[in-house]
């Protein structure tokens, strides 16, 4: 285990004691794809109800004082009722986590992932608006070093959330935005079609909910 998530584990053990349920490692890390450069650590810590958020942060806080240009964030701390009624909120994040999680605290199955089926413009539509804020890297010209290096990362954590893979060897971002870009494009060129803007355009003005409407109007 990383020095940084062993000392995460033991300043929240030692200090929520039997309120801390379980911790979830999920992400690059946990799928082998992390790259200390730019990926982040990404914790789940679900507790007991009754749990003190602040002495959890407080607990935490020499933690992140030794350790966060490697961690990157802080966990994400809910309690168990919460985070079940998160993950059926967010049907897009549970089966994220469902792929790529891996409990390193606590007692076996304590996370209760109900795999609902996730609508296909659910899943996509986070993913779109990633890939439309990550393009911005495609004209570093009006970037400064920090801002390209940041979207760079993101740009490649978005390349491996989507692909489960890092980007080849030697690709430009260019090239890795262009990979993310096919793949987009194909999955949402096969989504269903609910409606065909051209024909809606084609309707009367007419209101459907108040059809005497235009007749009062017409008729004086």
């Amino acid at each position: 285990m990383h020095p940084a998530i062993d000392a995460t584990i033991r300043a929240l053990e030692r200090t929520l004691d039997d309120q801390l349920e379980a911790i979830f490692l999920y992400g690059s890390l946990a799928q082998g794809l992390y790259r200390p450069d730019e990926s982040d650590m990404n914790l789940l810590v679900e507790v007991a109800a009754d749990t003190n958020v602040h002495l959890a942060r407080d607990a935490f806080l020499p933690v992140w004082a030794a350790h966060q240009d490697t961690l990157k964030r802080a966990p994400l701390l809910a309690a168990t009722s919460a985070l079940n009624r998160h993950l059926r909120l967010n049907p897009a994040f549970a089966r994220h986590l469902s792929r790529t999680d891996r409990q390193i605290f606590g007692a076996p199955d304590a996370l209760d992932i109900d795999l609902t089926a996730v609508s296909p413009p659910e899943l996509f539509s986070p993913i779109a608006d990633e890939a439309l804020t990550v393009s911005a890297v495609l004209a570093p010209s009006l970037l400064d070093g920090a801002a390209q290096a940041n979207l760079t990362a993101k740009l490649h954590r978005l390349y491996r959330h989507m692909t489960q893979e890092n980007p080849p060897e030697g690709d430009t971002p260019a090239q890795t935005y262009g990979r993310i870009q096919k793949r987009l494009s194909a999955a949402m060129a096969a989504l269903p079609q609910t409606k065909r803007w051209d024909a809606a355009a084609r309707k009367k003005a007419t209101s459907p909910l108040l059809p005497g409407l235009q007749s009062i109007y017409t008729s004086g």
